[in-house]
């Protein structure tokens, strides 16, 4: 998949987060000892402390505006060993999108356990989209961090660049 916005143009193939990923993957570097734990350790400690952002994503011409706790761009289904994106193919030339909006930071805690067999996107703070182009832009601007590493900031552009990669299995 390809990202770009003013400054930059960069690829990735699994998934970019936003928000609270992002965060967690910054506070995770330092416990990578604990392996893939480290990153859900890294984002309860981060929970505490982040804040949702009001986000516009425009997909398709339709603008969807909402709030931000976390937000996946992805094109695989696992982050890490969470299901973020259940029902992600990264055959179908689409980009699975999963917002999680603003919720109490216990409501949060009680809800990571479903987030491990993708039953996250039952919840009704979660919202589920597929697109092969997204816009996201936000109040305050974030930082996203495509398949692990750290790029400029929103207003970002992802698209999917279907069969640009052969892929053997």
């Amino acid at each position: 998949m390809k990202s770009s916005n003013i400054k930059e143009t960069f690829y990735f193939i699994g998934v970019t987060g936003f928000g609270l990923l992002t965060s967690a993957t910054l506070k995770g570097k330092s416990f990578k000892r604990l392996g893939s734990f480290a990153y859900v350790l890294a984002g309860i400690i981060t929970l505490f402390s982040h804040k949702a952002v009001d986000i516009s994503l425009e997909l398709g011409g339709t603008i969807i505006k909402t709030t931000s706790l976390l937000l996946a761009c992805s094109n695989t289904t696992y982050i890490s060993n969470l299901m973020i994106a259940p029902k992600a193919s990264y055959i179908d030339g689409l980009i699975d999108i999963v917002n999680i909006k603003n919720m109490s930071k216990f409501k949060l805690l009680r809800f990571i356990p479903s987030a491990y067999t993708g039953k996250h996107i039952k919840h009704e703070e979660v919202e589920y989209y597929k697109a092969s182009k997204v816009r996201i832009i936000s109040t305050p601007p974030l930082i996203p961090s495509p398949d692990g590493e750290f790029v400029d900031e929103t207003p970002i552009t992802i698209e999917c660049l279907k069969q640009l990669l052969p892929v053997l299995v």
